[in-house]
């Protein structure tokens, strides 16, 4: 069980520093926003190695990617959504994976593609 507080996620000022990579995966332009991947050299905050893919999607979209080394995964979607000059309504949703998660999707896809074989 991880336990998890604002501090501890945003790191510890006494601890070695965690230093980090940022290498630009898509430049930036208006259409096509652009994206970065960032890799930590040692443990990050949160725990384990990462590699972490933040994007923005113009207009309003930024998703950050995240990939642990335990095989475990998250997606945060952010959507921020003028609503009138000035005002802006920001939605977000969070999804984690574990890798028990991820076993289990795959034995139940599997078992579907089974059925589709044998006709079901």
């Amino acid at each position: 069980m991880l336990e998890l507080t604002l501090v501890s996620a945003a790191g510890n000022r006494y601890t070695s520093p965690s230093f980090f990579r940022m290498e630009t995966r898509r430049k930036a332009t208006a259409e096509g926003g652009f994206s970065h991947a960032i890799t930590f050299d040692k443990t990050p905050p949160l725990g384990e190695s990462s590699e972490t893919v933040q994007e923005f999607l113009p207009p309003t979209m930024v998703r950050i990617k995240s990939k642990y080394a335990n095989g475990c995964q998250s997606l945060l979607a952010l959507y921020a959504t003028p609503t009138k000059p000035g005002y802006v309504r920001h939605i977000g949703c969070q999804v984690r994976m574990s890798e028990e998660g991820r076993e289990r999707r795959r034995r139940r896809e599997e078992t579907r593609g089974e059925g589709e074989r044998r006709g079901g």
